[in-house]
Parts: C-alpha cells; sequence; structure tokens
C-alpha cells in the first residue's frame, strides 16, 4: 500500500484508483471503495440503479427530525447519510454530505419543511463522504457553527485530506482510462470484463461530467468547535447530545442521540449493509456498539444505509468485531505476522448475516470489510495505533 492510500484512509468520494485493477491484481487496497465495483466474479449481479447517482431522500421520523438518507447506499460514489433537527427557532444538521451537490439537495430539502436557519452543523467524523459539502451550509448561513470531535478538526486540517486537491489533477485522467476500458470490454489483465462489472463502471462513465465537477467544487471546511466527550445542545425543549464514546470507525467519533425520542445518529459507527473496517479499532468498536445498545434506541441513523427500528443489526455488527478483535488478539499473542494473521481471519460465521450470500453484497464485504479490517485488527492487538498519521 502506498504512502498516499494509507494517509487517506477511507478516501470519501471518487475512490477510483487502481480500483479495476485491485482484486485481479491481488493488490491489498481495500481503501479505495470503487474496488468494490469490479472486486466479485460472480455472474449476474444486480444492475446499479437508473438515473440521478445523487439523490437525496428526506423521511421524518419523529415531531420535526428527519433523516436525509441517500438511497441505495451501496451505489458509487459513496455518499453519507444526514440528519435534520428542527428546534424553535433554528436547525441542527447532522453530517454536511459527501458533495456540494448533495448538500444542496439536503438544504433544499430543509428549506421545504421550514424557514428556520441551521445553527449548528454536526460532523460524525472526519471521512469527507459526511463532510465536503460543509462548505454550501456555510454559504448558506454564515452564521452556522461547525461542531466535531477534537481528533476529526486534526484529521481534516492535516495531511490525510490532501487527496481532495489531488484528486482535482488524478481523476479526470482516470476518468478518462475507465471510458476507455468500457469501451474495450475489457479488464486491466486483458480480460473481458463481467456483465455486471460493465454495467457498473458504466454507470460511473455515464456520469462523469457531474463527477467530475462535484471534485472540482469540493472543499475541506473542519469544524469550528470541537468536543472532547459530550457536548449537549437545547433547544424548543429538545436535548440534542453529542457523544464520543471511544476509539471505533476513527478515533474521532461522533454520535448524536436525542433522549427524549431515543434517536440514535451514529455516523459510521453504523453503516448497512456491510460496514467499512478501513483503519477502524475492532476491539474498542464493539464496546461503543455494547454501550449504543444500552440506551435502546428506538430509531437509528446509520452513516449509510436504511433507517433501523430496532437493534438486531448492531448486536450483530458488535458480534463481529469483537470475533474478529479475538483473533487478532490470539495471532499477535502466538507472534503470528500480520499476513499470516490476515490469511487465517475466518469470517464465515458472519458473512451471510451482513450479505445474505448475495454476490453483490460478498463483494462489497471483502473489499470494504475484509481486507481492511485484517490490518485494522492486527494492528490494534500489537498496539498501533491505525490512524498515527492523522495526528496534528
Amino acid at each position: 500500500m502506498t504512502e498516499p492510500d494509507r494517509r487517506a484512509g477511507k478516501l470519501p468520494m471518487f475512490q477510483i484508483r487502481r480500483f479495476e485493477f485491485a482484486c485481479r491484481a491481488g493488490i491489498r487496497s481495500a481503501t479505495l471503495l470503487l474496488a468494490g465495483l469490479l472486486c466479485s466474479q460472480a455472474m449476474g449481479a444486480a444492475a446499479p440503479p437508473e438515473g440521478d447517482p445523487f439523490e437525496v431522500r428526506l423521511e421524518q421520523i419523529a415531531e420535526g427530525v428527519y433523516a436525509a438518507i441517500r438511497p441505495v447506499s451501496t451505489r458509487q460514489p459513496v455518499m453519507g447519510n444526514g440528519t435534520v433537527i428542527v428546534n424553535d427557532d433554528h436547525v441542527v444538521v447532522v453530517d454536511g454530505s459527501g458533495s456540494p451537490l448533495l448538500a444542496d439537495r439536503v438544504i433544499a430539502a430543509i428549506r421545504s419543511v421550514t424557514d428556520l436557519p441551521v445553527r449548528y452543523l454536526v460532523i460524525s467524523h472526519w471521512h469527507g463522504d459526511h463532510n465536503l459539502g460543509n462548505h454550501r451550509y456555510l454559504e448558506a448561513w454564515p452564521d452556522l457553527e461547525i461542531i466535531g470531535h477534537r481528533f476529526a478538526r486534526a484529521a481534516m486540517l492535516g495531511a490525510p485530506m490532501d487527496y481532495v486537491e489531488e484528486y482535482k489533477v488524478s481523476i479526470p485522467e482516470q476518468m478518462e482510462d475507465l471510458a476507455a476500458r468500457l469501451d474495450s470490454g475489457l479488464g486491466s489483465d486483458g480480460q473481458p470484463l463481467e456483465d455486471y462489472q460493465a454495467r457498473e463502471l458504466g454507470d460511473l462513465v455515464r456520469h462523469a461530467d457531474v463527477f467530475l465537477g462535484q471534485i472540482q467544487a469540493s472543499r475541506v471546511t473542519p469544524p469550528t468547535v470541537t468536543f472532547e466527550q459530550e457536548l449537549v445542545l437545547y433547544g424548543g425543549g429538545r436535548r440534542i447530545e453529542i457523544r464520543h464514546a471511544g476509539k471505533g470507525n476513527t478515533a474521532g467519533d461522533a454520535f448524536v442521540w436525542l433522549p427524549e425520542e431515543r434517536i440514535l445518529v451514529s455516523g459510521d459507527i453504523v453503516v448497512h449493509p456491510t460496514p467499512y473496517g478501513f483503519y477502524s479499532y475492532p476491539r474498542s468498536w464493539a464496546a461503543v456498539l455494547e454501550g449504543l445498545q444500552a440506551l435502546q434506541p428506538r430509531i437509528i441513523v446509520p452513516g449509510h444505509g436504511e433507517v433501523m427500528r430496532d437493534t438486531a443489526y448492531l448486536a450483530r455488527l458488535q458480534a463481529l468485531l469483537a470475533d474478529v478483535a479475538d483473533q487478532a488478539a490470539a495471532a499477535v499473542a502466538a507472534g503470528r505476522s500480520l499476513e499470516e494473521f490476515r490469511e487465517a481471519l475466518d469470517f464465515e460465521a458472519h458473512r451471510a448475516g451482513f450479505t445474505g450470500d448475495d454476490p453483490f453484497l460478498d463483494s462489497r464485504w471483502k473489499v470494504w470489510f475484509t481486507e481492511p479490517i485484517a490490518e485494522a485488527a492486527w494492528n490494534e492487538a500489537a498496539g498501533i495505533d491505525n490512524e498515527r498519521l492523522v495526528k496534528p
């Protein structure tokens, strides 16, 4: 893995670099989310949805509370969900969208339900698929404050976000290469693309102009207010708790808890249908999930995926992460190397619970979770900081 790949962690919007070659060439570049496009060799996987790849749906989940859902969470480019909380004289938004266009659409949806201004924008973590639209909120409401964990601000101001400017140059060239491959019908190894691979690649190429425009318009806009453990907002009699419960998907995850409504907005602590494992902390993450279940949420807005109305998925994810952490601890104690651990790591007791044996989801599961979680778990067990390059 190259240093830029490690530095970027889960690259948020256009993870194109080497994605087509990753699986066939055996390259372990699982931080590149678009690798999931072409990694499954299964036939007959579902075609990508037609139409607008930056669609968003506003779904009311309680009085004055709305989830801004990006339908089809596995579609490329990956984009996080948002949440809108309407108080007596202002609005609180959780996550500023992964692109300016998506942010504009959420802003339009907010204006369709209230004339109140957005006063606070809460960022769940530093990965850009949740915040590269932040600046659009500031343009709409210049007085708003952006709230995030101290670690998230440090990451957004540091080297991990350098890829945003780098991609403005590199991605247009890579898109041209992908279009040529689609025209040829051949992969980088000269073998014919599977039907579903060509359909997914076609979905990217078909919308290339809007994708490239969003790359150019993206801007890193970090939190203006930070917290360490908890920050509480009040408005209209509603208590909004912004909490950090420990390392999980990142070292600076923030989740939002509405105790009266028992609504949990999780960020990427919870991602459905398959989790992201990039440079995370499986042992600590499992403990965070245990704490979230103890809250007994009635409604969960995950970082990606549809709204949940029970904690069954949280329990399944906690069991998976605890198992991976246990296997890593045993491997490190026995003196096994990362590669030895990677080869021996067994996910089979959990896989079908996340993918339903669907070949397409199996490919996402492999590239987005099993490949990156192996290194993350081994590092955590060995006492190596998975995000050490994020430190200011």
